[in-house]
Formats: C-alpha cells, structure tokens, sequence
C-alpha cells in the first residue's frame, strides 16, 4: 500500500495516523508512507509526479523490500486522497490494483465553483497555491487533477470512504465520483458514514475508525488476490 498523506496540498508529512500503517502492517500489508512537495513552492502535477516516482521505486526495489511489485494499491486521506485518486488514475499501470480515497475532493473544478474565501480552510487561495491560478487561468491543472475527469473503463477498482457532514471536503465529491465510475463500469464501492465528519479514521476505536479499517482490509483482500 503507498500511503499518501493529508494536510491541504501545503503542509502535513508521512507518518500522519501511524496506528493505521501498523494496522495494515499486522494484517500482512507492507505500507510504503511517502512524502510529495508542497503547495506552493511545488504546482500540481509535480505531486503526481512524486506518486509515479513512488511506485516505481517500489517495483525497481521489490526484492529487497519483500513486496509483490504486480500487487500495488494507492491511499490518501483528504488533500491525499486528491493526489491518490487522479495519480492513480493516471498512471494506467496494470501493477495498481486499486485506489483508495478517504474524504477527498475528486473535482477541482466543482471544489473551486462552491469555494469561498471566508470557509475553513480559504479554499479559493489553496487552490490557486496548489494549482498555480484559477480554472480559467489553468484549466489544463484543474482537468488533470479532478480523478472525476479521468474515470474510463480501464480505471482502477476504487473504494470511497466520506462522511456525509463533511464541512471541510463536501461529500457530493465522493457521490458524484461513485457515480461516474458506476457509470464506466468501474469495479467500486462508496462507504457513505451519515454521522461522520473530516478525518473520520482519526481515532481507531470510534464506529468511523472500525468501519474503515474494515473496509480497507475487505477492499485489499479483493484486489490484491
């Protein structure tokens, strides 16, 4: 599993929610946890960039690691689940076996049409830093990073897991991407938690925190046999 980590494209580092890797560790699963260059002193998509460079490092390197390069899933949570999504779609490596986002946005340009200044996180200026403007200055950015747009019938399986009172990452994202790759013909499944909000997985032993490892290890059962 590369591990891809959270914190609104410029800040966060690996090794965020440590319990979850030692989860999948003891479950069997080897977790390479990477690092990616922030927003802004690095645009989109030179964090694509960095998840290409991950998985093929974790190919080149197999033996020694003690991993089955043929037998690749790719994971992010939030801003990570962005970058894991659209990389992962884009890469059209038959060594990933499947994508896995946790509360992620998967449309830049929907994030950008419901953005406001005056939310949480400031994400019209976030945005602009990750993605070097606006829609209509970098359409060609704001495409390329919506895994909504790269959807195809040769798209990766994918689980999605979103909490339905998100108020950082709003969850007709997670909605809007089940239903293009149901439309594709995607192997899929969206775990929808009614209750839960952002960082939902934070704590292990909550209800969100048992049913998302759960859906994980089922999810990682399927693809990686």
């Amino acid at each position: 599993m590369i591990v891809i980590h959270g914190g609104g494209w410029d800040d966060g580092d690996r090794g965020q929610i440590a319990n979850f890797n030692d989860g999948l560790a003891r479950n069997g699963y080897a977790v390479a946890d990477i690092s990616y260059r922030l927003a802004p002193a690095a645009l989109w998509p030179a964090q694509r960039d960095d998840v290409a460079a991950a998985v093929a490092y974790v190919k080149g390197h197999a033996a020694e690691l003690g991993v089955d390069p043929r037998r690749l899933v790719i994971f992010g949570r939030s801003a990570g689940g962005q970058i894991a999504e659209a990389a992962g779609y884009e890469l059209h490596d038959p060594a990933v076996r499947g994508v896995i986002g946790l509360y992620a946005p998967s449309d830049m340009n929907f994030a950008w049409k419901w953005g406001r200044p005056d939310d949480a996180l400031n994400s019209p200026k976030l945005m602009r830093d990750f993605l070097g403007g606006t829609p209509e200055t970098r359409p060609a950015e704001y495409d390329s990073a919506s895994a909504l747009l790269q959807v195809n019938a040769g798209t990766p399986p994918t689980l999605l897991v979103h909490g339905s009172i998100d108020t950082l990452v709003w969850n007709r994202h997670s909605i809007r991407l089940a239903a293009r790759l149901a439309e594709a013909g995607v192997p899929h499944y969206f775990l929808s938690l009614p209750w839960a909000t952002h960082a939902l997985e934070l704590n292990p032993r909550s209800p969100s925190g048992q049913l998302s490892d759960y859906a994980v290890l089922w999810f990682l059962a399927v693809v990686c046999r």
